[in-house]
């Protein structure tokens, strides 16, 4: 599993890269991916922070 966030919003790709999820279109600067739990943290600007769990 690959997660890519940035300022036009975040994706999921499951498999080898090819098929990108839109999750949200709200921008986050970074992503922490956990893998063992299997969530990611987004933090953004102005203090918002965000949580996935795949």
């Amino acid at each position: 599993t690959m997660v890519a966030c940035g300022v036009n919003g975040v994706d999921v790709c499951y498999v080898g890269g090819d098929d990108w999820i839109s999750v949200t279109k709200e921008g986050f600067n970074v992503c922490m991916v956990s893998p063992k739990s299997k969530q990611v943290f987004l933090a953004g600007d102005k203090g918002k922070i965000g949580w996935l769990k795949y």
